[in-house]
């Protein structure tokens, strides 16, 4: 349940984001620059392939709660810094975007076969893929809302509450582990 709802709400603040991104760059006179900033966006974003390494490190050197939590607190960056009405600290902002992104769906690939097992793989990716689907649809009012606001900083700042929320998976998945590697040094006495 836990892994649901972190991928769901996760992957709608992305798209949220991906939706505005346009929008918050003509805001700040993008159009006036030629667009510069929004295809500057379309390479980075097409150029991802570049943080494939050092994603595939953290994850092979780290745990996923840690993977969960830079993902997590990249969300929370990207989202602090469209609330900046600076043209080039959306190229950051995106920049963490893109990073943020890689490590939840590398996160969220690997965490299900490390758990479950690769038989129960399709199982509980499906749920989870379906649930994400679901919350998905909330995209649809909440650029409504934005739209009408005329701003998306009111939706990213419900969303900033919701990164602390979903914190608690990773705070979670920690204790668990630490939990288990805590049963695994003690040894067994017998009565």
């Amino acid at each position: 349940m836990g892994l649901a709802a972190f991928f769901a709400v996760s992957f709608l603040h992305l798209q949220f984001y991906l939706g505005q991104a346009e929008d918050i760059l003509n805001r700040l006179g993008d159009r006036g620059h030629g667009n510069v900033y929004l295809m500057a966006f379309n390479i980075i974003g097409s150029s991802a392939l570049a943080i494939f390494y050092p994603v595939g490190l953290l994850l092979d050197r780290s745990t996923f709660d840690a993977a969960f939590s830079v993902s997590l607190i990249l969300a929370a960056v990207f989202n602090i810094l469209s609330y900046i009405d600076y043209l080039p600290i959306q190229i950051i902002a995106f920049i963490c975007w893109c990073i943020s992104r890689m490590l939840l769906f590398a996160g969220y690939f690997s965490f299900i076969p490390a758990t479950v097992g690769f038989q129960r793989f399709g199982v509980v990716s499906g749920t989870t893929s379906a649930a994400a689907a679901v919350v998905g649809l909330l995209n649809i009012p909440l650029t409504s809302l934005s739209i009408q606001l005329n701003s998306h900083k009111p939706v990213m700042g419900g969303f900033l509450l919701a990164l602390g929320l979903l914190a608690i998976f990773p705070f979670q998945l920690r204790r668990d582990r630490l939990e288990a590697q805590s049963k695994q040094q003690t040894p067994a006495t017998d009565p």
